[in-house]
């Protein structure tokens, strides 16, 4: 990575262009949370491809003390993938991690990255005669890093 004191420049250099924005017209979907109730401001929106590049860009805005909101589909209820209205935050989607890396029918394990949408892992288990039982209205936008990280229960848990 080039020396350069400038953060957002230090952060397009590590996920490239397809990983990073800062315009307000790309940005404004994932501005506002799903139920419409909160809606924030930000100064980019970064989209790393991996851990390492997640992890450099966390190494980044540490140095910087640049406020990270991640962000997995948006579609939570309480606004916790919302940044605030300052505008100071950057938004890290994990959309782009959206891999299904394993499936083992077998022992029926799945190891997928945390973009993976829900619909799309119902779909890829279902093609392999199995069934992950989570599901919610936001299914076709919701990551299982979402999922995860909110300990989101939906109608069948």
């Amino acid at each position: 990575m080039p020396k350069t004191t400038n953060w957002r420049e230090q952060m397009q250099s590590v996920v490239g262009a397809k990983g990073y924005t800062s315009d307000d017209d790309d940005m404004a979907p994932w501005l506002t949370d799903w139920r419409g109730r909160y809606t924030g401001a930000a100064s980019a929106m970064i989209s790393p491809a991996s851990t390492q590049e997640t992890a450099e860009i966390l190494r980044i805005a540490n140095e910087h003390a640049v406020a990270v909101v991640p962000q997995g589909g948006n579609s939570g209820m309480v606004g916790g993938a919302t940044p605030d209205a300052s505008g100071q935050s950057v938004i890290l989607s994990l959309r782009r991690m959206n891999r299904i890396r394993t499936i083992e029918s077998e022992d029926q394990l799945v190891v997928c990255e945390a973009g993976v949408i829900l619909q799309n892992l119902h779909e890829a288990l279902a093609a392999e005669g199995l069934r992950f039982p989570l599901t919610l209205g936001g299914k076709g936008s919701a990551t299982v890093g979402g999922l995860v990280s909110t300990n989101a229960g939906g109608t069948q848990v």
